[in-house]
């Protein structure tokens, strides 16, 4: 069978089984349970704003998964699951990664203005002025 033949007798595949026919093609499924967000967040005993910053989501998300007006998804659902499995897991990240379990992340102030060449204090101290195209990273991980 000729290259050309595989990827075709594979997309005819693809095809049959995205139309509901047997083509005898191997399908997985994973299944990552459904977390309760709010559960979670109370056993690891953080506040949301210290929850939010230590799994990487505003603290707006983190209110719409706790209240059901969203749901959290892809990484952010499998990080809440093993965070269920296992509530330490986060004051141990955070402490391997910086040495301590300090969740302030100190915001980032950079002045707007359109004046060409205004540096505001913050980005002074970081270099960044609003003639640059790229802007700082951020202080915390």
């Amino acid at each position: 069978m000729s290259a050309y033949d595989g990827i075709m007798h594979g997309l005819n595949e693809a095809l049959d089984h995205a139309n509901g026919k047997e083509s005898g093609a191997r399908v997985h499924k994973l299944a990552v349970p459904a977390v309760d967000v709010a559960a979670i967040r109370a056993s690891t005993g953080l506040s949301q704003g210290a929850f939010a910053r230590s799994i990487g989501v505003a603290k707006g998300t983190l209110l719409n998964w706790e209240h059901g007006r969203r749901h959290p998804t892809g990484a952010a659902q499998v990080l809440l699951a093993m965070i269920a499995k296992k509530p330490s897991l986060v004051k141990e990240l955070l402490r391997s990664w910086t040495g301590s379990v300090e969740l302030a992340c100190p915001p980032l102030h950079i002045n707007r203005r359109k004046t060409a060449g205004f540096r505001s204090h913050s980005a002074r101290a970081s270099g960044w002025d609003s003639a640059s195209p790229k802007r700082p990273p951020r202080p915390c991980p």
